[in-house]
C-alpha cells in the first residue's frame, strides 16, 4: 500500500487530470441523455420476461391494461348538467391522439324486451329524454348487476370513468412520459369543468408517474440535502473546514461517476437507482472519515506532514480495501435478484463503492499533501466533545473486557430473542402501500377502496380449440355455475364477464326456458344471444372474441397485496381447473397476479443474495485476519444487528415489505465495516509485541473514535431518506440507522469480549 501512495504523490498531477478528465465525460453522459428517469413497473421487474411478452398478447385480444381510472365525485352522475359535463369530458379525452377508448356510466347499458326483442338503451340516453326520472334512473343503475359498483359507486354519487392509452408499443421511454400524460389527462378534466378536489386517479399510469416524481424528489431534494447534513455533521464532529472539502470531493466525484456509469449502460434512473447517490455519498465520506481520523492522529503523534500522509493512507487504506470489498460483495448481491431494477441497483452501487475506494485512497493523499497542514488536535485541546467521547470509549472497554463472559451472554440472550422475530415475519408487497396515506396516491387509494372495493383484479382466460366453442350448453353451464363459484370466494369481491349481460337477456327474452334451464340449453340460442350482445353493447367485445371460442373473465379482489394475489390466483386457478377439467385451456394471468409470482421468487433470490454475501464476505475477513475460524466469529457481530432489525420487524409489523431484504443487504455491506478496522487495528498492535488488553486500549484510541464518528456520519448521512414519501427509500433512513447503531454497539462491546476470552484470535 506503501508504494500505491508513493506512486499517487509522485505522479498526482496526471491523476488529478485523468480524474477530472473522468468526471467531465460522466457529467457530458448525465447531461447529454434526455428521459432518463423511468420508473415503469414493467420494466423494473419484468425486462424481457418472455411470459410478460405472452400477458401482454393476451391483453391486447381483449383489452389493453394501460389504463388510468378516474374517479368522479358526482352527487347526481344523470343530472342533464352533469351528463352534458362527462359527454365533453369523453369526446374531449377521444380526441388525444395518446387515447384509445374511455368508458363511463354512458356506456352503461339497460336491456329491456320490447315486443319480444333486445332493445338495449343507455341510462344515459334515458335519463336524458326523462330529466324527471333521474333519481329513479340512478336507483336502477345502482342496483343493475351490470354496474355493480364498476362504473357507479353503490350510492351513486361517484362514478367511474376508465381511459384507456394506446401501447407503449415498445418504447423503453414511455415511463418517463407518464407525469407530462397525466398532466394533459388531469388538465382536460378541469377543462371539462371538473376540479381538481373532486377527482381521483388509480391505475399502473399514475402510479408509474408518482414514481417518477419520487424520484426527481429523491435526486432534487433528498441527495443535496444528505450532502448538507454529512457537512454539517463533519463540521461539528472535528470543527474544521479541511475534512469537509476532502471528503466532499471525493464523495461527491464518486456519485458522478456512478451516475454517469448508470445513464451509460442502463440508460435509465429508476426510483431505487435513485437512492444509489446518497448512499455512495455516505459510504464515501465513512472512508474519508477513517484517513482523516488517521491523518490527524499521526500528526499529533509528532511524524511529520509527508511521513503522517504515507502513515496513515498506508495502514487505513488497507482496511479500507478489505471494507469497501465486503461493501461491495454486500451490494452486488442485490445483482442477483432476477428484476432489472434489483440487477441495476447492485451493478450500480457496487461501482460507486469501488469508485469511492478509489478515490479515496488515490485523491485523500493528495489533498492531505496539496493543503495546509491542519492544527494536530482537530477537535480543539477543550472540546468537551472528544473528553466525553473518550470516558465513553474507555468505559465500553473496561466494561467488555472485565466481564465478558455476561457481554457474551447478554448479547446471545438478545440474539435469540430477535430470532423469535424473525420468525414472526410475513412479506407483502403493495405499491399503493408503499406511498404515505397522506400522499396523493394513498388519499385516492383509500377513496376507491370506499367507492369501488379497490382496484387489483385478476384475468382468468379460457380457450376452446372449437370455433363457437363456447356456445355448447352444457359447457356454457358449467362456466356459469363456476362464475357463482368464484364469486362466493372470501377473496374475491366481484365476478365481471359476459354471464352478466346473459343473466340481464336470457330471462327477458326466454321466460319460460329460465324457469326450468338456469342458462340456455340450446346451442342457437346462446350463439344468437352472444350475437345480437356483440352487436349492440360496446364492453362484450373486452369479454369474449368474435370467434366464440375465447373468454375472459374478470376477478376484483379486495386485497391489493401481490403475495396474496398469487394465493388467490392459485386457489382460483384450481377451483377453474377441477370445474372446466381437461376441455379447455385456462390462463389465470394479470399485472398483479405476476407481479405476485415474480415477487415471491425474487424474495428467494434475495435470501440467496444474502447468503452468498454471508458467506463471501465471511471468506475475506478470514483473509484479512489470516485465520478461518476467527472470519467465521467474526460474523456475529455483523450478523447481530440483522438479527435485531429481523426481530424488530417481526413484533412490531403486521406485513413486511420484500425491499426490506434490500436493506439488509445494505446493512451488512456497509456494518462491517468496523469491524474490518478495529481488527486490522488490533492485529497491527499485536504485532507491535503488545498483550491483548494494551493493544485493546491502543485499539479503542485510534479507531474506536473513528468508528463512532463514521457511525455518526453514516446514521446523520442517512436520516435525511426519511423524508422520501416512498416506503422503500424512507426504509433507508429508518432501519438502516437501526441497524448501524447496534452494529456499532456489537463493535465496541461484543467484539472486545470475543477477543478477550480468545474466541477470535488475531494472528501475529
Amino acid at each position: 500500500m506503501r508504494r500505491y501512495i508513493r506512486f499517487v504523490i509522485n505522479n498526482r498531477v496526471s491523476i488529478v487530470l485523468l480524474m477530472v478528465l473522468a468526471t467531465c465525460l460522466s457529467i457530458y453522459i448525465i447531461l447529454s441523455s434526455r428521459d432518463i428517469l423511468s420508473s415503469s413497473i414493467t420494466d423494473m421487474f419484468f425486462g424481457d420476461s418472455p411470459r410478460f411478452k405472452i400477458y401482454q398478447e393476451r391483453v391486447k385480444q381483449f383489452a389493453n391494461d394501460q389504463v388510468i381510472m378516474v374517479g368522479i365525485e358526482e352527487p347526481e352522475p344523470l343530472s342533464p348538467e352533469s351528463l352534458e359535463r362527462l359527454s365533453k369530458l369523453v369526446n374531449d379525452l377521444e380526441d388525444l391522439t395518446i387515447v384509445r377508448r374511455v368508458h363511463s356510466i354512458l356506456d352503461l347499458y339497460k336491456l329491456d324486451r320490447t315486443q319480444g326483442t333486445l332493445l338495449p338503451r343507455t341510462y344515459a340516453e334515458m335519463a336524458m329524454a326523462n330529466p324527471g326520472r333521474t333519481s329513479e334512473l340512478t336507483e336502477k343503475m345502482i342496483k343493475d348487476p351490470l354496474a355493480r359498483q364498476i362504473l357507479v359507486s353503490k350510492d351513486g354519487k361517484h362514478s367511474l370513468v376508465v381511459i384507456e392509452i394506446f401501447p407503449s408499443k415498445g418504447s423503453s421511454k414511455a415511463a418517463e412520459k407518464t407525469p407530462r400524460l397525466m398532466e394533459i389527462i388531469t388538465g382536460v378534466f378541469i377543462e371539462s369543468g371538473y376540479s381538481e378536489e373532486n377527482i381521483h386517479k388509480a391505475g399502473i399510469i399514475p402510479l408509474a408517474s408518482e414514481m417518477i416524481r419520487q424520484t426527481k424528489y429523491s435526486l432534487a431534494v433528498v441527495l443535496p440535502l444528505i450532502v448538507a447534513v454529512l457537512f454539517v455533521t463533519v463540521f461539528v464532529i472535528y470543527r474544521r473546514v479541511w475534512p469537509i472539502i476532502i471528503a466532499g470531493a471525493v464523495s461527491i466525484t464518486a456519485v458522478i461517476w456512478t451516475l454517469g456509469m448508470a445513464v451509460f449502460v442502463f440508460d435509465r434512473i429508476s426510483i431505487l437507482m435513485a437512492v444509489v447517490p446518497g448512499v455512495i455519498m455516505v459510504v464515501s465520506f465513512s472512508d474519508v472519515v477513517h484517513l482523516c481520523n488517521a491523518y490527524s492522529l499521526e500528526l499529533s503523534s509528532g511524524l511529520s506532514k509527508r511521513k503522517a500522509v504515507f502513515k496513515s493512507c498506508s495502514e487505513v487504506g488497507r482496511a479500507c480495501i478489505y471494507t469497501s470489498l465486503t461493501t461491495l460483495v454486500g451490494f452486488f448481491s442485490l445483482s442477483l435478484v432476477p428484476a432489472p431494477v434489483f440487477k441495476e441497483m447492485g451493478i450500480a452501487l457496487a461501482f460507486g463503492v469501488a469508485a469511492s475506494l478509489l478515490l479515496a485512497v488515490t485523491l485523500s493523499p493528495i489533498l492531505f499533501y496539496y493543503l495546509k497542514e491542519p492544527p494536530h488536535d482537530m477537535e480543539g485541546e477543550k472540546s468537551r466533545v472528544r473528553v466525553y467521547q473518550d470516558r465513553a470509549l474507555d468505559y465500553l472497554r473496561r466494561s467488555a473486557t472485565a466481564r465478558p463472559i455476561l457481554v457474551v451472554v447478554v448479547f446471545a440472550a438478545l440474539a435469540a430473542a430477535a430470532v423469535a422475530g424473525t420468525y414472526m415475519i410475513e412479506f407483502e408487497t403493495d405499491f399503493i402501500k408503499r406511498f404515505s396515506k397522506d400522499s396523493e396516491i394513498g388519499r385516492d387509494a383509500r377513496y376507491f377502496d370506499r367507492h369501488f372495493a379497490g382496484t387489483n383484479y385478476l384475468e382468468v382466460y379460457i380457450d376452446l380449440d372449437e370455433k363457437n366453442g363456447l356456445t355448447d350448453p352444457e359447457f356454457f353451464s358449467r362456466l356459469s355455475v363456476l362464475e357463482d363459484e368464484l364469486e362466493s370466494l372470501p377473496e374475491v369481491d366481484l365476478v365481471y364477464s359476459v354471464f352478466d349481460y346473459m343473466d340481464a337477456l336470457y330471462p327477458r327474452l326466454h321466460p319460460e326456458l329460465y324457469e326450468e334451464h338456469p342458462t340456455p340449453p340450446q346451442r342457437a340460442i346462446i350463439y344468437q344471444y352472444l350475437l345480437l350482445l356483440e352487436g349492440t353493447v360496446d364492453p362484450v367485445e373486452h369479454l369474449i372474441d368474435r370467434d366464440f371460442k375465447s373468454m375472459r373473465l374478470s376477478l376484483r379482489l379486495a386485497d391489493g397485496g401481490l403475495l396474496s394475489t398469487r394465493q388467490t390466483g392459485q386457489k382460483v386457478n384450481r377451483l377453474i381447473s377441477k370445474t372446466v377439467g381437461e376441455e379447455a385451456r385456462v390462463d389465470v394471468s394479470g399485472m398483479t397476479l405476476m407481479l405476485g409470482d415474480w415477487l415471491a421468487y425474487i424474495i428467494y433470490s434475495q435470501r440467496r443474495g444474502f447468503g452468498f454475501a454471508f458467506v463471501a464476505i465471511m471468506l475475506m475477513m478470514a483473509v484479512a485476519l489470516r485465520s478461518w475460524r476467527s472470519g467465521v466469529i467474526s460474523m456475529v457481530p455483523n450478523i447481530f444487528p440483522l438479527l435485531v432489525l429481523g426481530g424488530y420487524l417481526g413484533f412490531f409489523y403486521d406485513k413486511v415489505d420484500s425491499d426490506t431484504m434490500a436493506v439488509a443487504l445494505i446493512a451488512l455491506g456497509i456494518g462491517v465495516d468496523d469491524t474490518i478496522h478495529f481488527l486490522t487495528r488490533f492485529s497491527g498492535e499485536r504485532e507491535k509485541g503488545y498483550d491483548v488488553d494494551k493493544a485493546l486500549k491502543n485499539t479503542f484510541h485510534y479507531s474506536g473514535r473513528a468508528i463512532v464518528i463514521t457511525t455518526v456520519v453514516l446514521v446523520a448521512g442517512f436520516l435525511p431518506f426519511n423524508l422520501a414519501d416512498y416506503s422503500t427509500t424512507r426504509m433507508n433512513g429508518t432501519l438502516l440507522p437501526l441497524c448501524l447503531v447496534f452494529a456499532l454497539a456489537a463493535d465496541l462491546i461484543l467484539l472486545p469480549a470475543l477477543v478477550k476470552l480468545r474466541i477470535i484470535k488475531v494472528e501475529t
